[in-house]
This record gives C-alpha cells, sequence and structure tokens, in this order.
C-alpha cells in the first residue's frame, strides 16, 4: 500500500479515506486468492466487494432535474446545483478554492503560462483561505484564473471553485501540503515540463539571483531597451540568453536537486518564444502541449505525425479491447469500435491537413497528427484558414449523418444516434451541443465509409442542432452514467493511441 499524504497519515490510515483504501486493497488481495482472473467491470463490482463499510451522511435528493443539469458540461448552465453535498453529505461538505504556486505572476488581463493543471494545485477551504489572504486581497495582490481558465483577474473577494495563483516566495505550503504558517519557498512544479519565464522577478524567485542582476540581460533579449534607435543583432541577444543560462546554472535553487536543476537548465532552448499577451520565456527542447483544448485540436500535437487511416483504425480497434475487458454488450462494443475508426474523419478537410502539414495538397496522405513545433500552432492555423474554435468532431460527424442517410438499413434508432453522438462528443463536446464559429467555407469535406463515397459542407458556422435531443435521448436509454462510460471508452481510446510515438496495425 502506498502512504499517504499528511501528517496524520499512515500505512493503515489515509487523511480523508481514513482506513477503506487499506480495507479495499485486502478485499481485492482476497479475490486474487480465490480466483486467478477476477472480472472488476461495472456490473461486477459491488456483487464482489460488497457495499462500503462506512455510514454516508445525510445528502440532498438526486434529482433529474438537477442531474439533467450536470451532465450538459459543454454548456453548464449558470447557478448549477453544487456537486459537493451529495459527496460528502450536507455536513461534512466545504466549499473549497485551489491554489498553485507559481515563481511568475502575469499582470492582470494577460495569459497563464505554463496553463494550470491539476497536478500541481490543491484544494483548501475558502474559510482557511480568506482568513490568511485577508491582507493580500486588501492590496489587491491576489489574482485568479478567469472564466476561460487561462485569463488572470485580481480576485477582490474570493468564491467557491476559484483557482487562485499565489507567487511562489508567498509561502503557505510544506512538504505536506496546504500551512498557513509555512514562509518557506514553494517549487512551481510547471517549469521542468514547460521552460523559463523570461522575467527578473521570476528569476528571482526560483534561483535567488537579484532582479537586478538579470534585467539589463533580458532588456537585451527581450530588445526592451527605451530608446527605439537601439538595434540588437541576433547574436547579442543569443550571447544575452546564454549568460542568463550561465548565471542561473551556478545556483542551487531551494526545492530543486542540484543535478535536476543542471538538466533543466541544459534542457532550455536558446531560441526566446514572445507570444502576445503572455511572458516571453525560453522553452524545454520537448515540452508538454498546453494547447487550449476550446482553441485547438486537443491530441493533434505529436513527435511523429501519424496518418489519419492508421489513428483512426487503431482508436477503433482498442476500444474494441476496452469493451471485451469490462464486459460491455457485443452490439454496442460493435458500435463503440466503429465510433473509433470514424471519429477523426472530419480531419480530412483540407483546411486541417495544411494546418497539420502546410505543404499537403489534394492527393497527399491524410494526417491525424502533426509534428510542427508548439509555438507555431497557431500562426499555421491561421494560414491555413481553419477557424479558431472549429472543431473537427463536428465535421466527422455531419460526415457520419450523410452515410447513415445512404445506409437506412444499418441499425435501429438508438444504434443511429449513439454512433453519431459518440463521434461527436469523443473530445468532450456536444453535451449537448457544438456551438458555431465564424465560418464561411464554401468547400466540401469527403471521406469512404464502408466503402460508400460520402462528402459534406466544411462550413463550422453550421449547427448540428438535432444533437440536444439525440443527447437527451441517449441520456433517457442508457441513463446518464451508461452513456457517460461508453463516450468515456471511446475517449481514452483515442488518448491512449495518441500518446504512442509510433503505431502498426500489428501492434
Amino acid at each position: 500500500m502506498p502512504p499517504g499524504v499528511g501528517k496524520k497519515a499512515t500505512e493503515d490510515f489515509w487523511p480523508v479515506y481514513g482506513t477503506e483504501p487499506k480495507d479495499l486493497f485486502k478485499r481485492l488481495l482476497d479475490l486474487v486468492d480465490a480466483s486467478e482472473e477476477v472480472s472488476l467491470s461495472p456490473g461486477c463490482i459491488e456483487g464482489l466487494l460488497g457495499f462500503p463499510d462506512s455510514n454516508p451522511d445525510r445528502a440532498p435528493e438526486l434529482l433529474p432535474g438537477i442531474l439533467w443539469e450536470w451532465i450538459k458540461t459543454s454548456s453548464p448552465p449558470r447557478g448549477e446545483a453544487p456537486v459537493e453535498p451529495y459527496f460528502s453529505g450536507i455536513r461534512g461538505s466545504q466549499k473549497l478554492v485551489s491554489i498553485i504556486w507559481r515563481a511568475h505572476i502575469p499582470q492582470e488581463n494577460t495569459r497563464l503560462w505554463p496553463r494550470a493543471t491539476d497536478q500541481e494545485s490543491i484544494d483548501v477551504p475558502i474559510t482557511d483561505v480568506r482568513e490568511v489572504l485577508r491582507d493580500d486581497m486588501e492590496e489587491g495582490c491576489v489574482i485568479r484564473l478567469g472564466s476561460d481558465g487561462i485569463t488572470v483577474e485580481r480576485a477582490s473577494r474570493l468564491r467557491p471553485g476559484d483557482q487562485i495563483v499565489l507567487p511562489t516566495d508567498r509561502g503557505l505550503m510544506d512538504q505536506f501540503g496546504w500551512n498557513p504558517e509555512s514562509t518557506d519557498t514553494v517549487r512551481d512544479m510547471s517549469l521542468v515540463d514547460y521552460g523559463l519565464p523570461l522575467d527578473a522577478e521570476a528569476i528571482e524567485r526560483i534561483c535567488g539571483i537579484p532582479a537586478a542582476q538579470t534585467q539589463e540581460l533580458l532588456e537585451i533579449v527581450l530588445n526592451q531597451f527605451a530608446d527605439d534607435d537601439t538595434e540588437i543583432s541576433i547574436d547579442e541577444q543569443i550571447g544575452a540568453v546564454k549568460e542568463i543560462l550561465s548565471i542561473i546554472g551556478q545556483t542551487s535553487p531551494p526545492n530543486w536537486d542540484r543535478g535536476e536543476w543542471i538538466l533543466f537548465v541544459e534542457s532550455l532552448n536558446c531560441q526566446v518564444i514572445k507570444p502576445s499577451g503572455e511572458v516571453p520565456r525560453l522553452s524545454v527542447i520537448e515540452p508538454k502541449s498546453d494547447i487550449p483544448i476550446d482553441d485547438l485540436d486537443e491530441r493533434s500535437l505529436a513527435s511523429i505525425a501519424t496518418e489519419l487511416a492508421l489513428h483512426n483504425e487503431a482508436v477503433g480497434i482498442f476500444a474494441k479491447h476496452i469493451c471485451a475487458c469490462i464486459g460491455v454488450r457485443t452490439d454496442l462494443a460493435d458500435v463503440i469500435e466503429r465510433a473509433g475508426r470514424l471519429h477523426d474523419i472530419g480531419k480530412a478537410d483540407q483546411r486541417f491537413q495544411q494546418w497539420l502539414n502546410p505543404s499537403w495538397k489534394q492527393g497527399d496522405v491524410l494526417m491525424a497528427k502533426s509534428d510542427t513545433p508548439q509555438h507555431r500552432w497557431q500562426e499555421r492555423r491561421n494560414t491555413a484558414g481553419w477557424p479558431k474554435g472549429g472543431r473537427h468532431e463536428a465535421l466527422s460527424a455531419r460526415l457520419v449523418r450523410v452515410w447513415l442517410n445512404k445506409s437506412p438499413g444499418w441499425g435501429d434508432s438508438i444504434t443511429r444516434d449513439l454512433l453519431i453522438h459518440l463521434v461527436i462528443s469523443h473530445h468532450g463536446k456536444a453535451r449537448p451541443l457544438v456551438g458555431p464559429v465564424t465560418d464561411d467555407a464554401s468547400l466540401m469535406v469527403n471521406s469512404f465509409i464502408s466503402g460508400k463515397s460520402v462528402d459534406a459542407s466544411a462550413d463550422l458556422g453550421i449547427v448540428d442542432w438535432e444533437q440536444p435531443t439525440r443527447f437527451w435521448n441517449l441520456n433517457n436509454h442508457f441513463g446518464p452514467w451508461g452513456l457517460a462510460l461508453l463516450e468515456t471508452i471511446l475517449r481514452l481510446s483515442d488518448q491512449a493511441i495518441s500518446a504512442r510515438t509510433q503505431l502498426s496495425l500489428n501492434q
């Protein structure tokens, strides 16, 4: 058993969960002792493990109207019911805010880089945070992420669910988590995967080097001299970058192992990235992708470009395998496999292909992924003409609908609706609608499905207004948890295959 986290944690007792993890682990071991193979499909778990031993606190009644609000995840209504009382009970629920610590704190109305992740945040009761940060808020020093999860704004008062960004030198965290008494510098967990912000105050927080020592070098790197006549050559900029790296490479930042810090400094690319509205930086040579899902295709950046047909087939095969492992009915497994083989066919749009590869032309092999450097991704989207916020899965589903119209004998109404829904929702949208974007394309997108040629308008300003009804009917038929499970199989299959750097069908 791995240990819990916190001062009271032991092998037998975890904060929040108590002894339940240990008890559950023992039940699983007992099952393995009695059988060589144990099926843990959702339909079997209750019979194998029994009910939890703990007595749940009083919780509010989960009414159909509340559940219907919750499942509309792509367009949640304002004022939807909080979920905490249903998990923790009315008395046990706490209103929380999440906190991350960063070396660079953006100016108001600019974007946070790198993007915030769950892995670096902790949830803290809002009453505790209000008490500790009261003076900070009065001085206007507390910022939070806006509704887009990227742009920062000043927080004059805190609200449950806020995502707060604190400077690393503010402290308030130790090795066990939230600690209002701690004044130690907190490590910025985003740096190692993404890069170094080129900001004197941020570098001081990371390394302890006074801002004045790097300010002049940063002015050279960023060409920020007040005298507009001052010209900085590329060689001078690169030289200044190397000098900054030499200076910080000689330090031993708190919370960093010396060897780990040296590897990080050596991994930094000397090319300066200066996006509008974000901090200039040096990226690591192989950064993690932090492209906003709402703006770009979530997983179309890869270390190696991948062919579209190969990717689609691999996702279908993998999804069918998951279905077999968890006991999904054969007829439903067949629909999920077909959805996997069709989920990305909308990427055949010529604009999308030229976004992935600017030299692509009609007749070339269709690609699912791109090896384009991340810092050029937006530029290439603009050049290709793919509209900002456009969803390729909307085109995929449109092509599937055309094929279904040509195949009236395929499946009953629920099966046909499920196929369309799985395709259009595989990135988490279409619950219940994929909204339009500004687009006046007169282009067509085409594909082959089961030997039939299908084509449809590529205009992403067209909305599938039948999707909300389709979503409603599928939830009534499979239940909210049942439909979510079927979606999850396809989504996880896509993510698993997308994470592979190389694919071949015999794998």
